[in-house]
């Protein structure tokens, strides 16, 4: 079903205030250059522009903070798209930041009871009133559990989850729009990202889900002495309010005692812990950004906020490994066949161009030493290049990629020098093993093996359903005409102009006629052909200037 940019009525007035933001921050032009017609919104009035001089880029982060959490976050994730981004528009993204007043304290007491079902005194001993962490979504307070646990309680903002929803509703409306009628939007197959972006900060507002992420990646970690997960209270937690262990520490850049202990140690550990998340349990976190990451007193990381994780099945990994292995070979031609294989493609793809420009980039990081290889940025110049040939990439592999340019951010900060290929070989090297081995590759050929005797098996009684279709004239063919929904939106677009112009001439000549026969011809004392005239010059006008400003005569 095909919606319109406006398809969620009830959304009218945050569709004006967005619109409003817009223009007043200078992008007024924009919604012009779309072909949007914001005229029909009711109460609309333009607003003036107040920040003319600010550079694009930077009136651009402002849009998105003022426009609340969730454009902040599309922000955010768009910071990790060079491809789709100019870099001058990547480097305002990375300075988002959400800018909000903490919760009133009552308001929070009134959300964990109703959350809970029970008063604060019956499941506290203390709960803070001032907050140790304050976001767009929720905040973070310490409190003391009747059994004299020492807690952090996350809780969610009041309605904070219904003005989210409808935001993103909007962008899913704006994104198929924007994919009816041009073609790089269909390109990027915005409707899929907006979708994906869309059940990700779901995710986030369910604290139920992050709960049971932490669970998993608590136990999926259990061998790493030094990366802690707090432990989720799940008899105190709900989709609003999450209650897990307190474990104090201290963020990156703070007065830390390097002596006690070895930042190049935990940075290895810290890069072997993600590199079993991704390659082995096929569950990481996606959001490792330095507020995210602690240090305690005696030299452990403190990992927080599971809302955001990344799941890739074995199938997966095994090609990002193989991607891993053809990059560091400097195989163009297998980097490419992953490519196509990994991505889909609406167009059939040059590969000879594509292999040409992807030996261009790893020849170009051949002459580095190891230490000066990081793969984030190797990772994000091979999405372009795929994008560039119309290969869309899977949502799996740009989460892997985003994830690794905030690891090694992170690490960088630990030990400017670590070498990242080289901490990597025995991961690998163990990986290829266990692929490699000779009861996996035998369970493998049987199953393989038995999916295709079933599917040939199969073969006939599809044949014979083809045939009884075929004799019974049920058989039916479907054609789909590429880009025909935007054609029929320019015939129509053209049918009503024409019908308009009939009803103009008509109505001049049924005057005309009018006049003819009688010079003085009124119908309730109205002259009938004056006032004809008068209607078909406006229908006129009206019918001249919409045709002048579509920029099509």
């Amino acid at each position: 079903m095909k919606r319109s940019v406006i398809h969620h009525y009830k959304y009218i007035r945050r569709y004006r205030e967005i619109l409003s933001v817009l223009t007043r921050h200078g992008f007024g032009y924009l919604l012009e250059a779309l072909h949007i017609n914001i005229n029909f919104i009711p109460f609309w009035r333009k607003t003036e522009i107040t920040e003319p001089t600010a550079v694009t880029a930077e009136r651009l982060r402002r849009v998105l903070e003022e426009l609340g959490p969730t454009f902040i976050k599309l922000g955010q994730l768009l910071s990790t798209r060079p491809e789709l981004l100019p870099p001058a528009y990547i480097d305002q993204l990375e300075q988002l930041q959400d800018k909000v007043n903490p919760e009133p304290f009552p308001t929070v007491q009134a959300t964990i009871e109703q959350e809970l079902g029970r008063s604060l005194a019956a499941v506290f001993n203390h709960l803070d009133p001032v907050p140790l962490a304050t976001a767009s979504i929720g905040q973070v307070h310490r409190g003391v559990l009747t059994d004299g646990k020492t807690v952090a309680v996350k809780v969610q903002r009041a309605q904070i989850a219904e003005k989210i929803r409808a935001d993103l509703d909007i962008l899913i409306d704006v994104a198929h729009f924007l994919e009816s009628r041009f073609n790089w939007a269909r390109q990027h197959h915005l409707v899929g990202l907006a979708e994906e972006f869309a059940a990700t900060i779901r995710d986030e507002l369910d604290y139920t889900t992050e709960a049971a992420n932490a669970a998993r990646l608590k136990e999926n970690l259990q061998s790493f002495q030094c990366i802690r997960i707090p432990e989720i209270y799940k008899q105190y937690s709900t989709a609003k309010v999450l209650v897990m262990e307190y474990l104090p520490g201290l963020k990156l850049g703070a007065d830390i005692a390097w002596d006690k202990f070895s930042p190049q140690q935990m940075a290895k550990e810290l890069m072997a812990a993600f590199c079993k998340q991704i390659m082995e349990d096929g569950f990481f976190h996606a959001d490792l950004h330095p507020g995210n990451f602690q240090i305690t007193a005696d030299g452990c990381i403190v990992l927080m906020d599971f809302g955001m994780m990344g799941r890739i099945d074995e199938v997966f990994r095994d090609q990002l490994l193989f991607l891993f292995i053809k990059g560091y070979t400097k195989d163009s031609d297998g980097v490419a066949n992953l490519l196509i294989r990994l991505g889909s493609s609406d167009i059939p793809v040059d590969k000879a161009a594509l292999r040409r420009d992807i030996y261009t980039l790893l020849d170009k990081y051949h002459s580095r030493t190891l230490d000066q290889i990081r793969i984030g940025p190797l990772f994000q110049e091979i999405i372009k290049i795929a994008l560039k040939h119309h290969i869309h990439i899977p949502r799996e592999l740009v989460m892997v990629s985003r994830s690794i340019l905030l690891l090694e951010s992170l690490v960088e900060r630990l030990d400017p020098t670590l070498d990242w290929v080289t901490a990597v070989q025995p991961l690998v090297r163990k990986l290829i093993r266990y692929r490699l081995e000779p009861n996996r590759l035998i369970k493998k050929a049987r199953d393989y093996t038995i999916n295709t005797v079933t599917s040939l098996a199969e073969i006939p009684e599809m044949l014979h359903q083809v045939l009884r279709r075929v004799e019974e004239g049920k058989l039916q063919l479907t054609i789909e005409h590429l880009y025909f929904e935007e054609f029929m939106q320019k015939t129509g677009r053209l049918g009503n102009r024409l019908s308009f112009s009939l009803i103009i001439a008509s109505i001049i000549i049924g005057t005309s006629l009018i006049a003819q026969k009688s010079a003085d011809s009124f119908l309730w004392r109205l002259p009938i052909s004056e006032l004809g005239f008068i209607v078909a010059v406006i229908m006129g006008l009206w019918l001249i200037i919409s045709i002048i400003r579509s920029g099509k005569l």
